[in-house]
C-alpha cells in the first residue's frame, strides 16, 4: 500500500508493485485518526451523534458537489471526501477509499460514488455504520451505455474533453435548474478539474461494473436512498429497486430535481438526511431502522 498525491504518482507506485494507492494528505490522515478515536456512540435507540462522514462524488465530479449541502449539516459531522479518479475499477476505488477512511463512518455516495459505496459495504460491512445512496443504479450497464462510453473514450482520445465538460450541465441538471448559471458553472468546473485522465479511469470502471442487485439483501446497516423525479441519467425507478432489495432501506424522492441532487436541492437533501439519522440506529452490530 502506498500514498500518492495525484494520478501520475499513483501510476508510478502501482508500477513499482503497490496494490492499493491512497490519494491523501497528512492532515486528512491525522483527522481520520482523530475521528476514529473520538466517535461517540449514543446508547438511546433512535438517536445518532454526528461523526465521520465519507463523501464519494460521481463521474466528472469533485468534492465541490457536496459544498452546498455541507453548509447545512448540523455541527459535529466530519466530512472526508474520497477520490474516485485514480483507479480503473469500482473494486479498486472502494479499496482505496476504505484505506483512507476512518475506522467507522457513514458513507454518502452520488451516482458512480454510490456504486463505490455499495462495494465498500461488501468489502467492509462492519466499518460502514450507515449509507446514503444518491441517484444511482445497482444494475449492470446496458449495451447502449457501453456504446456511449466508448464514444466518450474516442472523444477524449481525440482531444475533445473540453467539449464533454461544457456539455455536462445540459446532461445532468434537471430542467428547472439547467438555466441557473451558478449551477452550470459548478458542474462544468468540476468536470474540468477532474480532467481527461480521471474521466478515462472512471469510464473504464463503468465498463467493468457488475449487477449488484443480487447482493443487496446482505446489507445489514441502515440505508437512505435518494431520487430526483427529473433525473434523466438514472431515473427514480432504479433507486426504488435498490430500496426494495435492501432490508433496512428508506427511499425518499425529491420533486423537480435532476441527477445532480446534492447541488440542485441541498435543503431537501439535508431534511431527508436529518430525518433519517434521527430514525436510524448506527450502533455496531445492532443495525436497524426504528
Amino acid at each position: 500500500m502506498a500514498v500518492a498525491g495525484d494520478r501520475s504518482g499513483a501510476q508510478l507506485l502501482r508500477a513499482r508493485g503497490a496494490t492499493t494507492t491512497l490519494a491523501v494528505g497528512t492532515t486528512l490522515i491525522a483527522s481520520a485518526f482523530d475521528d476514529a478515536a473520538s466517535w461517540t456512540r449514543e446508547t438511546q435507540v433512535g438517536r445518532v451523534e454526528p461523526g465521520p462522514l465519507l463523501l464519494i462524488a460521481g463521474m466528472l465530479e469533485t468534492a465541490e458537489l457536496w459544498s452546498p449541502w455541507l453548509d447545512l449539516l448540523e455541527p459535529g459531522w466530519h466530512p472526508h471526501p474520497a477520490r474516485v479518479d485514480l483507479d480503473d475499477s469500482i473494486g479498486e476505488m472502494a479499496a482505496s477509499a476504505l484505506a483512507a477512511a476512518p475506522s467507522e463512518f457513514v458513507v454518502v455516495g452520488h451516482s458512480l460514488g454510490a456504486l463505490v459505496a455499495l462495494e465498500m459495504l461488501a468489502l467492509a460491512p462492519t466499518r460502514v455504520r450507515g449509507a446514503v445512496l444518491v441517484s444511482s443504479p445497482a444494475r449492470a450497464p446496458t449495451d447502449g451505455q457501453h456504446a456511449a462510453w466508448r464514444d466518450l473514450e474516442r472523444q477524449v482520445a481525440a482531444g475533445g474533453f473540453a467539449a464533454i465538460a461544457k456539455a455536462q450541465p445540459d446532461l445532468v441538471l434537471g430542467a428547472a435548474h439547467r438555466s441557473d448559471p451558478a449551477k452550470r458553472r459548478v458542474v462544468e468546473t468540476m468536470a474540468r478539474r477532474l480532467g481527461p485522465d480521471g474521466f478515462s479511469s472512471q469510464l473504464r470502471a463503468q465498463h467493468g461494473r457488475r449487477d449488484m442487485r443480487g447482493e443487496l439483501d446482505q446489507i445489514a446497516c441502515p440505508v437512505l436512498v435518494l431520487s430526483g423525479t427529473a433525473d434523466a441519467v438514472c431515473p427514480p425507478d432504479h433507486q426504488a429497486e435498490i430500496a426494495e432489495l435492501i432490508p433496512e432501506a428508506q427511499h425518499v424522492t425529491i420533486d423537480g430535481v435532476g441527477h445532480m441532487l446534492p447541488l440542485e436541492d441541498p435543503v431537501s437533501l439535508q431534511h431527508a438526511f436529518a430525518a433519517w439519522t434521527r430514525a436510524a440506529s448506527f450502533s455496531p452490530g445492532a443495525y436497524a431502522l426504528r
